[in-house]
């Protein structure tokens, strides 16, 4: 999960944690966020001030009682008390810095219940012939033991190889769980088949 801040130019990046539902109550979850300008690393404290909020273990299960309650309802994605319930690290300015920023930039923090692991996944994807540009074929997601079919933007999402080249296993994607119920990342290859030349 990465975010752009203002221009563009830094990007910031929360590494995703897992949930542990044996934890005491005050157990805080505190992933690391990096922020990059290019490959220069910001430094927190010099760059940068960053703190966290609702990331106790009390917080993150009311905040998964809600979104699970907001999905029975079908408005996970538009529930604003879910966005205020959210794990997040909160990012601001420090004065006399290089950097600088309009206001606080809030960075949801991806604590995720289920890793995607590739033995237990089905990753089907479409067939793909060569175009001569990035091939991005449809890619289906299933859970062998239990049979679900996950639904791209909701519990994954999909990032493409370059994928410009003819042969077998020349093309690549990558899926990547969706907190909160999903996290880590599984990436298969695929075929690409050359073009037809037709007369």
């Amino acid at each position: 999960m990465t975010h752009a801040v203002d221009s563009g130019d830094i990007k910031i990046k929360a590494a995703e944690t897992v949930y542990q539902q044996d934890k005491a109550d005050d157990y805080v979850y505190k992933p690391a966020v990096k922020l990059m300008d290019g490959r220069t690393a910001l430094r927190a404290n010099t760059d940068y001030e960053i703190s966290y909020e609702k990331n106790t273990q009390t917080d993150y299960q009311a905040y998964l009682e809600a979104y699970e309650e907001a999905v029975k309802q079908g408005n996970a994605d538009t529930d604003n008390t879910l966005q205020e319930l959210r794990p997040r690290a909160v990012i601001s300015a420090i004065a006399d810095s290089n950097y600088e920023a309009d206001g606080e930039i809030v960075v949801p923090l991806p604590v995720y219940r289920t890793k995607f692991v590739k033995r237990d996944l089905q990753i089907t994807v479409a067939e793909a012939v060569y175009t001569g540009t990035q091939v991005t074929p449809a890619v289906t997601v299933r859970d062998i033991s239990g049979g679900k079919t996950f639904v791209e933007g909701r519990d994954y999402t999909i990032s493409y190889g370059a994928n410009m080249k003819s042969g077998r296993s020349s093309g690549s994607v990558t899926i990547t769980g969706i907190a909160p119920e999903y996290g880590g990342s599984v990436t298969v290859k695929f075929e690409i088949a050359r073009k037809p030349v037709v007369y």
